[in-house]
């Protein structure tokens, strides 16, 4: 893996809706990233990193969000819920973002000798910030004008997931969600 090419790779604009999966008891709180920072995940070594930052996943549908935090599992044409995600809710995140890199495209990968496996392999078997995927996503947020990245969903290829930096933000961009319950709009947007 070539981390010194996250600087070459093609950056573009994406304005679209995204989603996320969300316990319930976190309706209140939709969009809140700030505790990611201590959470190790696949594109994020936690509390591992050398700097520490937040990142909001989100799919390109709602089963992909539901794969994602495991409230689903099984093929997707025989898809089994899972009894202990049974309160996850998926939300619609209208996402405003102008420098995202595209990890899905053959070219960026092959700019960072990187390959899908790698991006969708198994990541929690590494110790805490040496998984490579782990490395990548410090990498990308250490990048300057990268907001965010697209990569394969692990749990549901050939799906999209679109991860985000949100203390990355650029000025114009945002994400938000318009909670038509309570009336309320949770927003993610550059202080």
């Amino acid at each position: 893996m070539r981390l010194s090419a996250c600087r070459r790779l093609t950056l573009r604009p994406i304005n679209a809706i995204w989603y996320r999966a969300i316990a319930t008891q976190h309706w209140k709180t939709a969009l809140k990233t700030d505790y990611t920072q201590q959470v190790t995940t696949r594109f994020n070594p936690g509390r591992a990193a050398k700097t520490p930052f937040e990142i909001l996943y989100l799919g390109e549908h709602q089963f992909v969000a539901l794969y994602e935090v495991g409230a689903i599992f099984g093929p997707p044409k025989r898809p089994v819920p899972n009894p202990h995600q049974s309160k996850m809710v998926p939300i619609d995140v209208s996402v405003l973002l102008q420098s995202v890199a595209d990890l899905t495209d053959p070219s960026q990968q092959s700019l960072l000798d990187i390959s899908i496996q790698e991006l969708t392999g198994n990541w929690d078997t590494y110790a805490p910030g040496d998984a490579p995927t782990q490395r990548l996503g410090a990498a990308l947020y250490a990048t300057r004008d990268i907001e965010g990245f697209l990569a394969i969903s692990a749990k549901m290829p050939p799906n999209k997931t679109l991860i985000v930096f949100p203390q990355k933000l650029r000025k114009g961009s945002e994400l938000v969600f318009q909670d038509i319950i309570t009336g309320g709009i949770h927003r993610i947007a550059p202080c």
